[in-house]
């Protein structure tokens, strides 16, 4: 069953003068939806993965550094996530592996701990090519790891540090990640529910 098309309609018993109905979309409300006295469930029907599978663990002496990867198949990239060793705001840069810019975001960073920030508009990547992300940062505040694992959505390549491209490093990923749309099963965890009255449906 999919709720990114038509509306689900869920059995109920409603209020205000409704049919009892309650109804169930993957996006919020419109106002043609539905009767006063209703509800309307938003529901989640998506989750992010992060790129990365294992964490870094050493200490780097550079501020902009990122890695490389190829993308197994065609996905969307919906934000970022960036780690550093003291609190600034940075900027995170997806690049193709030429260093062409596609979409970046700044990041108001948390000394050691996993900041992530979403894209304005969500990034396409196209299977088969090669992706390069990189935190601008300050000088020597980033981490890395060694021969890192990821999500099998991606291949990690090499790493990468300074202007983009970058120079590249064999084995390394710096402390920075793409965060990728996933997918969740039925049933649907509500993220918004609403209650339609005076014609306009009223988060509750």
């Amino acid at each position: 069953m999919s709720i990114y098309g038509n509306p689900v309609m869920l059995g109920g018993s409603g209020g205000g003068g409704g049919s009892g109905n309650a109804y169930a979309y993957s996006v919020p409300p419109t106002a043609s939806v539905g009767e006063n006295g209703e509800y309307y469930f938003e529901l989640d029907a998506s989750s992010t993965i992060s790129g990365l599978k294992s964490e870094p663990n050493d200490t780097a002496n550079t501020g902009t550094a990122g890695w490389e990867f190829t993308a197994n198949e065609n996905l969307t990239v919906v934000g970022v996530r960036g780690f550093a060793r003291s609190s600034y705001t940075g900027t995170i840069k997806l690049a193709g592996s030429s260093g062409t810019v596609l979409a970046e975001k700044s990041v108001s960073l948390v000394a050691d701990t996993w900041v992530s920030a979403m894209f304005d508009t969500p990034v396409t990547l196209s299977s088969g090519n090669n992706y390069i992300i990189m935190l601008f940062g300050s000088s020597g505040t980033l981490k890395y790891q060694r021969n890192p694992s990821t999500a099998t959505q991606i291949t990690y390549v090499r790493g990468r540090y300074g202007s983009l491209p970058g120079t590249a490093e064999t084995g390394t990923a710096y402390s920075v990640d793409i965060l990728i749309e996933g997918n969740v099963q039925p049933p649907y965890p509500v993220k918004t529910q609403y209650y339609k009255t005076g014609g306009v449906w009223v988060p509750v």
